[in-house]
């Protein structure tokens, strides 16, 4: 049963404030002065770094965690969701950051044991909206709640607005999306019998994929749901312009993305490899300007994404991305090969721009002419970050290395969230490495 608490205001629970204290300000907190660079390069393959007329505008560090989601409302700013180490267990955290990056305030969701924030909204407003998991009895902002998976909502301030409560042993939240209109929508998957608030609904197979959307003050608007007998589960979720949601995923070993449409599946598609042994999946779902769907992901060898066949390189599982018209018609897909341990892990797209985020070493062929080049110190094996962006056609603009240094200059790094500002700016967030420690950041791209 889905309950929900509307409340008019809050501040951070006081029993959060020593975690808030240790995540707000403390080492690794916003440091413009660390070694770190951002190679930026516009889509000229002999002049890979070479600024290409973008402002590399910000980058923050805050502390020792996972970086799990961002977003970024109508005034630029900027919400991290992750989880951070606390006491022996893990914390679900979001910092709030200014346009610039400097940190606004921190947000602690902690109970005794493991909790997660695994991922964050902002609506034009400025209200953030957060979907995790709190292990234990935990107070979100409006009260003390049991053991449950959760979204709840902050305003721009980081005052408690509303929580929903869902089935904490049956369901799996994975990602959450607003739209223009206020209302939330979430997605992951579930199994049994679980009443997400319009009726008791019962899987089909081991894990269905569900999507839950709420109005903009908590309320149960609608469930929709899909399964076979198999395992299907979301990944992300986007809302097109006309209403209809995106959610990409996995269907067993496979790539999966259903449109939703009034409560319905209205078409899904999967991807998988010819071998029939690997592992495809959508990792990141988007709307473009054009009212296309684009995803991102991994697949293997022989997979046809409508275009025909690909082939794929290193790993159990290269980078794609893929565009589809309104009615599920296959437009481009282009494969990111060369780079070995290569990942896309979340796509965002406004207007004629479509930008993806990941990883990869070496050299990572973006299109039939750009290629995007790691920055490796002799003898070290080291992974970047990658931000990059594509037109609706699927040519690549400009793309961005992202390279953060520790003391040693070998960090690893790796991004696996983006957010588009109105203004354009491209917003990323992940992980760097500070002598094998996994450290949250953010960084901005103004093109």
């Amino acid at each position: 049963m889905v309950h929900g608490r509307v409340a008019t205001a809050s501040s951070v629970p006081a029993l959060f404030g020593a975690l808030v204290a240790a995540c707000s300000g403390g080492p690794g907190s916003n440091a413009p002065g660390s070694d770190a660079s951002v190679a930026v390069d516009a889509g000229d393959p002999d002049d890979a770094g070479g600024g290409g007329g973008l402002d590399t505008s910000w980058r923050a560090r805050m502390r020792e965690g996972r970086a799990t989601g961002v977003a970024v409302d109508g005034a630029g700013r900027v919400a991290v969701s992750g989880t951070v180490p606390w006491l022996g267990m893990e914390a679900g955290m979001v910092f709030a950051l200014d346009a610039a990056g400097v940190e606004r305030w921190p947000l602690a969701i902690d109970s005794e044991f493991d909790d997660e924030a695994v991922g964050i909204a902002a609506d034009a407003a400025g209200n953030v909206y957060v979907a995790g998991v709190v292990t234990a009895a935990a107070d979100l902002g409006g009260g003390v709640r049991p053991a449950t998976r959760f979204v709840a909502s902050y305003d721009s301030e980081g005052g408690f607005r509303w929580d929903v409560l869902l089935s904490w042993i049956r369901v799996d939240l994975r990602a959450i999306a607003v739209d223009p209109g206020g209302r939330v929508v979430v997605a992951g998957c579930w199994s049994g019998a679980v009443d997400f608030g319009g009726g008791e609904r019962t899987s089909a197979g081991d894990d269905d994929l569900f999507v839950l959307v709420l109005d903009a003050g908590g309320g149960y608007v609608e469930d929709a749901l899909y399964g076979t007998a198999g395992r299907e589960c979301a990944n992300a979720v986007a809302v097109a312009a006309d209403g209809a949601i995106y959610v990409g995923g996995i269907a067993g070993n496979d790539a999966l993305v259903v449109r939703f449409e009034d409560g319905a599946p209205a078409w899904q598609k999967t991807f998988a490899g010819s071998s029939g042994s690997g592992i495809e999946e959508v990792a990141g779902v988007a709307v473009d300007g054009a009212g296309a769907v684009v995803v991102a992901g991994r697949f293997t060898a022989g997979t046809d994404f409508g275009g025909g066949p690909r082939d794929a390189g290193f790993g159990p599982g290269d980078p794609f991305l893929a565009r589809f018209d309104a009615v599920g018609a296959w437009q481009w897909d282009r494969v990111l090969s060369g780079g070995e341990g290569a990942r896309l892990d979340a796509v965002a797209a406004q207007g004629d721009s479509i930008v993806a985020v990941g990883s990869f070493s070496g050299r990572l062929r973006l299109d039939d002419e750009v290629e995007a080049v790691s920055v490796l110190l002799a003898g070290a094996d080291r992974v970047d970050g990658l931000v990059a962006a594509w037109d609706l056609d699927g040519a690549s603009r400009w793309h961005a290395v992202v390279d953060e240094q520790d003391a040693s200059g070998s960090a690893d790094d790796a991004l696996g969230a983006v957010a588009i500002a109105d203004d354009g700016n491209v917003v990323f967030a992940g992980n760097t490495h500070s002598a094998g420690i996994p450290i949250v950041f953010a960084g901005g791209v103004r093109p």
